[in-house]
């Protein structure tokens, strides 16, 4: 990336081309921008033009290591929850089996009464 440009047979610098680049790289630098702060004009009481600090994104404040251990609780959770439905469909399934394959108390196969018996 060209940061500079000739005006007048001068080279000058793009200030914000250079911040903006620096900014880029503060995640590898391991730095924020509230580490880094801006250029302040005391007497003005204001930041200058093109100065002011960036802000820091909430992904960039959560540390690499941080990073990792949210990963691994979102998998550990995400994987109990999968076994969880697991257990629930195959409990599901061996009680409706269960309940179509137990015989009667005589040994005899049991039989479902009619539609509109009445049970005693």
């Amino acid at each position: 990336m060209d940061v500079s440009r000739k005006v007048d047979g001068q080279v000058q610098v793009d200030y914000t081309q250079v911040k903006a680049a620096f900014e880029r790289n503060y995640a590898c630098m391991g730095i924020l921008c509230s580490d880094v702060g801006g250029i302040f004009d005391s007497q003005q009481n204001i930041y200058k033009d093109g100065a002011a600090p960036c802000r820091d994104s909430f992904v960039n404040r959560i540390s690499e290591n941080q990073k990792r251990v949210a990963l691994a609780v979102s998998l550990s959770i995400g994987g109990l929850m999968i076994v969880a439905i697991l257990v629930v469909i195959i409990t599901r399934s061996s009680q409706k089996k269960a309940k179509t394959e137990l015989p009667s108390i005589d040994g005899s196969q049991p039989t479902l009464p009619s539609e509109g018996a009445v049970l005693s």
